[in-house]
């Protein structure tokens, strides 16, 4: 029976794996989604400030790393986030299980099952 654990296991980590990929993947996209905004945002801010007044290249700078700053931290919250965050097996049984409609509780009932026949109860 631990043939079984050991194999259920391995898969939960398949799938682990690939939902850090997707969700890494999905964050990536937000970001360049926002950083599309962010300059979109600043052009425009150039565009109707730097009709009335010159902005001088120390506001632009500053605007820079502010923007650059921004970008970073959503980048750590929406990419290196989901990389990094821990995900047990539960819960990745728990989303096999709720996207599919066959397994009705059989992948968390056999990870329960294989950890307490690995503790011996």
């Amino acid at each position: 029976m631990a043939a079984h654990t050991r194999q259920l296991e391995r898969r939960l980590a398949g799938v682990r794996r690939r939902w850090r990929i997707a969700a890494a993947a999905q964050g990536l996209l937000l970001v360049a989604t926002e950083a599309v905004g962010l300059f979109l945002l600043y052009f425009l801010a150039d565009l109707l400030i730097g009709r009335a007044v010159a902005i001088p290249g120390k506001v632009r700078l500053t605007m820079f790393f502010v923007g650059s700053a921004a970008l970073a931290m959503l980048f750590c919250r929406h990419v290196i986030y989901h990389l990094v965050r821990p995900l047990p097996d539960e819960q990745i049984a728990l989303l096999i299980e709720e996207r599919s409609d066959e397994a009705e509780g059989a992948v968390i009932t056999a990870l329960e099952v294989g950890r307490e026949q690995r503790r011996g109860l």
